[in-house]
């Protein structure tokens, strides 16, 4: 992996507008477009701030620059492991605002659409994830490194959502293999709603949320209500157990050795330990 992910990030700026009924929010830190606690904290002032605004019928996620999210949570994270915090540690500071994130997009009432480009990874592949409607131009590649950080997902989406949205052999797929699989292959595997050209990315983005914005308020929220009844058993506990099983491979030696070689840019080696 020749990127360098703890050079890069970034603590990370927001953008948000609201144009016509649309709700724009933007990641606008390039190149990193870190999803750190700032991020996470400012996105979900704004959905509480949306949702009170009758104007607002839909809510769309993009980015600045060529990636989505190169540095996934962000400057903050790093920081927190270069400074010797315990992988447990670090993820407490994220984890509360990371479950509240996907579980805010994922039961709120009006549509929202994720489009994005290039790498999408870890915090801001959760954000991208959760939205109802999820456009990539053909170079996005979204990428959940846990497996090769010797950590486990905490926030309530790769455990305990995505199997149920996807399918477990698609889950597996995606975990295992996330990075080097296209936009189209993410496609298939029902990762995303469809794929575009990068360069008419924003164009076909937009028009999706426009019309989008177009729909009966009261019909789209009754009817998410209605699908998350259908699929979802037991979700509350097993959103819990996924969180207690993270604490556990937290507080092993693999997260701390794997989190720092992957904020090197390098892929930790688990058979040397």
């Amino acid at each position: 992996m020749s990127v360098k992910y703890g050079e890069i990030a970034t603590v990370g700026k927001v953008k948000a507008e609201i144009r016509e009924r649309v709700a724009v929010v933007t990641l606008a830190d390039p190149p990193g477009n870190g999803v750190g606690l700032q991020v996470t904290n400012r996105i979900l002032e704004l959905l509480d701030e949306y949702e009170q605004n009758e104007t607002v019928r839909c809510v769309l996620f993009t980015h600045e620059g060529d990636d989505f999210s190169k540095s996934g949570a962000g400057a903050e994270e790093f920081t927190l492991i270069d400074q010797g915090k315990s992988m447990v540690e670090v993820s407490g500071t994220f984890r509360p605002s990371g479950l509240k994130l996907v579980e805010r997009i994922d039961t709120y009432p009006k549509p929202t659409i994720a489009v994005g480009k290039g790498l999408c990874l870890g915090a801001a592949y959760s954000l991208f994830s959760c939205c109802d409607i999820r456009i990539a131009g053909s170079s996005l590649r979204l990428y959940n490194p846990d497996f090769y950080m010797g950590i486990a997902s905490d926030w309530g989406l790769t455990g305990s959502r995505l199997p149920i949205w996807l399918g477990r052999n698609r889950m597996m797929d995606l975990t295992y293999f996330g990075e080097e699989m296209s936009a189209e292959e993410l496609y298939h595997i029902g990762a995303v709603t469809k794929v575009v050209p990068d360069e008419q990315l924003s164009e076909l983005g937009w028009a999706a949320a426009k019309k989008m914005s177009t729909a009966s308020p009261t019909v789209v929220k009754y009817f998410k209500q209605a699908l998350r009844r259908a699929i979802y058993n037991n979700l509350e506990e097993n959103v819990a157990k996924e969180v207690e099983d993270a604490d556990i491979v937290l507080a092993m030696d693999d997260s701390k050795y794997g989190s720092q070689a992957f904020s090197r840019g390098e892929l930790y080696d688990w058979q040397c330990k």
